[in-house]
């Protein structure tokens, strides 16, 4: 078991079929299942993916049904969101 990061980038292709190198993608998030390796996004991630899902949606290049569903799946893989030490609340 090991650790890979990833980035919005990676996770769109994961869910938007046509998709340069959808098919890499893919089996990145296959094999890590597979072998057990934990992914690692970006603290921003989230809202990049939402961010681009939205985009598409907005130019009318995705149905709501289909966004709703993409966002669905990019949940239930499971990203872990790294916090960097620097960038923690202090209260």
């Amino acid at each position: 078991m090991g650790e890979q990061v990833i980035d919005a980038s990676v996770a769109i292709k994961w869910l938007v079929k046509n998709e340069p190198f959808r098919h890499k993608a893919r089996q990145l998030l296959n094999d890590a299942t597979i072998k057990g390796t934990t992914l690692i996004g970006p603290p921003l991630l989230e809202y990049e993916v939402e961010s681009n899902l939205q985009r598409r949606l907005q130019l009318g290049r995705a149905a709501i049904a289909a966004t709703d569903a993409s966002l669905q799946a990019f949940y239930t893989v499971g990203v872990q969101i790294f916090a960097h030490p620097n960038m923690v609340r202090r209260a």
